[in-house]
């Protein structure tokens, strides 16, 4: 081996930047899609609260008109 071919840094076990890079891209994703079902869940809570509201405004209405 000659003397210019080594470096003299060691390899990480973990495979190096690269690999932080890919994992780190994985889990942007993930979250990114953890983040979207969140606010899907939001918004179906919130429509479903509108709907009940909106129900029980027209149950206690009279067809008297104002």
């Amino acid at each position: 081996m000659s003397e210019y071919s080594y470096t003299g840094e060691k390899e990480s076990k973990f495979g190096g930047m690269g690999t932080g890079l890919a994992v780190g891209a994985v889990a942007g994703v993930l979250g990114g899609v953890a983040l979207a079902e969140g606010l899907d869940a939001v918004e179906d809570d919130i429509a479903e609260e509108a709907a009940e509201d909106v129900e029980d405004d027209d149950a206690g209405e009279d067809d008297e008109d104002f």
